[in-house]
């Protein structure tokens, strides 16, 4: 599960673990606004205020920009 918010970080959570999320911060980003993973969960996609679309690799609860 991904979440997004005002502080133009992604915190991807591994609910199976139950442990902090994994952040990432998306460049020049205040706010976000959208968040889609692909079908196989490899990739999130994320979108807000900056008006352009971040993809993050995701590999073993580990996310990169």
């Amino acid at each position: 599960m991904a979440t997004g918010g005002g502080d133009g970080y992604v915190r991807i959570w591994d609910i199976g673990r139950g442990s902090d999320p994994t952040q990432v911060k998306v460049p020049n980003c205040r706010f976000i606004s959208s968040l889609s993973y692909n079908k196989v969960g490899s990739i999130l996609a994320c979108s807000g205020t900056d008006l352009e679309i971040t993809l993050i690799g995701v590999e073993n609860s580990r996310a990169r920009a």
